[in-house]
């Protein structure tokens, strides 16, 4: 067994959120590897195993308990939550935020939806069958009750089981003697060890849900790998049938995949999937699940991922932050272009150093004497676009993002910008990157002049409970006092890093579901405009005909019905003519 405690240790952390997240993961498997303190004699006998964990924590490192267990539950041997505060908007109300002052209430989505897969709540329902100990001070005032009795009313819920979780409450405060290491903690560790040896069983009906397979382990051996829609929650609900059969149903997504654990049972019979069949189970990473034109299919292998989005190369931008990062700044143009983005590198790097981080600042000159491999292992944050950055201007002619840059202005999608002050931070693939299991992302932050490039810096998160989407495009009058309502654009690739207008906000697409916005197709329709007087005109006619068996009723009908089909396959054609034949 290993036990991780998750401690209130400082804000370095990022509250056990992103890299705080990934940092804790990566300890466990350092510390089961290296072993670090233990005589060597004694390393075999007392080699913990990291597929039986042990969560433990207080206050922040109680959020973190909440954070590792929900979206790693198949290694979660059990979770002690102490003192755990749920989100920041319960923990710190978000409704004091000026800068969601202009925003419409689906740019505020886009915004919250980068942060949303810590929100643990939403994670609750991965929890059911995890032993789980809640302790909290009935007076405290810093982190108060209703937080651990939310969670425990959400867990007992989905498990039809009012005592699901153990709760045990005391008089005192946030901090009280035996936090983590009192009788009941200890007895709860001691009991919990029993699953070391058999897996424990699996509810009779669960559901898995992940709002980003890319923080996401697996749930009942079920691991969610790509979703349909970004910023959207994924579910899958599974039913364990007597004759072993297991009848899946999914919301959201395009691959999942079976990962063994000792810890939880697995499918060994057949597997229904939204009423398609399949005889055995396909376990990841070897094989997975599909979705492709409506049908559920096998897919063999990772390959996948070098053209697609998956788990290595989900945003949003707030995760090229995550693992080992290098800055490089571009030196082409002017000695005073060349000076300030290497002075916004420094003072990127100088930042996240006070945060944890030790990232070194390279000269785009520098970088490309280094080799393909070493580029390609690390995720990259670009300072200048193509006219200004050697590394810049190599992604941009392999990357698949919808995003062009020319003298002094950038397009996104259909969109162009400029002007002065404007600028972009978004996400990427690394060019440099070329094997599946080794893929990494990189940002780019540019803009039509310095200013421009240090506003769209500004834009990349560097602490917890901040988000920002795939990409941001700022600047104009409303910019810094306008809050994520000045923001000129922003939004989610799609899964093959294409603009996704369903996921997005800017001049052409209006701000989707929100208010009135632009139409985004008005200025491609002219072209089609002679077409459909054209297709129309035959419609009549035929309609003509119609009319006079039918009468008028059925031809008024028959001519909405098919000018709207005419209209709508227009529309598919606009849309896959812009976007490389896919929409």
């Amino acid at each position: 067994m290993t036990l991780t405690r998750t401690p209130t240790l400082t804000h370095d952390t990022r509250d056990w959120q992103g890299p705080g997240y990934v940092n804790a993961l990566s300890s466990i498997s350092s510390f089961v590897e290296n072993m670090p303190g233990v005589p060597q004699h004694l390393r075999v006998s007392l080699k913990p195993n990291k597929e039986f964990v042990l969560f433990a924590g207080h206050s922040m490192g109680g959020h973190g308990c909440w954070v590792l267990s929900g979206h790693n539950p198949d290694i979660t041997l059990g979770a002690i939550c102490a003192s755990p505060w749920l989100t920041f908007d319960l923990y710190s109300p978000f409704t004091t935020r000026i800068g969601y002052s202009l925003a419409s209430t689906f740019e505020e989505h886009l915004m919250n939806a980068a942060a949303a897969e810590y929100d643990v709540e939403l994670y609750a329902s991965n929890m059911v069958g995890v032993p789980v100990l809640t302790k909290q001070g009935k007076n405290d005032q810093t982190v108060p009750p209703y937080h651990a009795r939310r969670m425990q009313r959400l867990i007992d819920s989905h498990s039809g089981n009012l005592s699901a979780v153990i709760s045990r409450e005391n008089q005192w405060a946030h901090w009280f003697g035996g936090i983590l290491n009192d009788a009941d903690s200890m007895a709860f560790a001691q009991n919990i060890t029993k699953w070391t040896a058999r897996p424990r069983s699996i509810p009779a009906h669960f559901r898995v849900v992940t709002m980003n397979p890319a923080s996401s382990g697996s749930v009942g051996s079920i691991r969610i790998l790509q979703v349909a829609l970004l910023s959207r929650k994924a579910t899958a609900d599974v039913t364990i049938h007597s004759d072993g059969t297991w009848t899946i149903a999914t919301s959201n997504v395009l691959r999942f995949g079976f990962e063994k654990h000792p810890l939880v049972q697995y499918p060994t019979g057949k597997i229904v999937i939204d009423k398609h069949e399949f005889l055995t189970a396909q376990f990841y990473p070897g094989s997975h699940y599909w979705l492709r034109s409506q049908v559920w299919q096998t897919c063999s292998g990772c390959d996948w991922e070098l053209k697609e989005r998956g788990p290595r190369t989900y945003g949003p931008l707030a995760r090229v932050l995550e693992g080992s990062v290098k800055v490089i700044f571009g030196t082409s143009g002017s000695n005073s272009n060349s000076a300030a983005a290497a002075s916004l590198g420094v003072a990127f790097a100088n930042d996240l150093f006070f945060l944890g981080y030790n990232i070194p600042v390279l000269a785009d000159r520098a970088a490309a004497t280094m080799s393909l491999p070493a580029l390609g292992s690390a995720n990259l944050v670009l300072i200048g676009g193509p006219d200004t950055n050697a590394v810049t201007a190599q992604c941009a002619r392999r990357w698949a993002v919808p995003l062009t840059f020319h003298n002094r202005s950038f397009t996104v999608g259909i969109d162009t910008f400029d002007g002065p002050g404007v600028g972009i931070a978004a996400l990427a693939p690394n060019c440099f990157s070329a094997s599946p299991d080794q893929l990494h992302t990189v940002v780019v932050v540019a803009g039509t002049d310095a200013e421009g490039t240090a506003r769209a810096l500004a834009q990349l998160p560097r602490r917890s409970g901040m988000g920002a989407p795939d990409y941001v495009v700022v600047g104009g009058p409303r910019y810094g006092w306008g809050g994520v309502g000045g923001w000129l654009a922003s939004g989610y690739w799609g899964n093959t890093w294409g603009y996704s207008p369903s996921a997005a906000t800017g001049p052409s697409v209006g701000v989707m579901g929100g208010g009135p916005g632009q139409d985004p197709y008005k200025k491609h329709r002219k072209q089609h405009i002679t077409a459909a007087v054209v297709g129309v005109g035959i419609i009549i006619v035929g309609v003509a005909v119609a009319s006079a068996v039918l009468g008028a009723g059925a031809t008024y009908f028959v001519l909405l019905h098919r000018a709207q089909r005419y209209y709508s396959d227009l529309k598919e054609i606009e849309l896959k003519q812009r976007h490389g034949g896919k929409t």
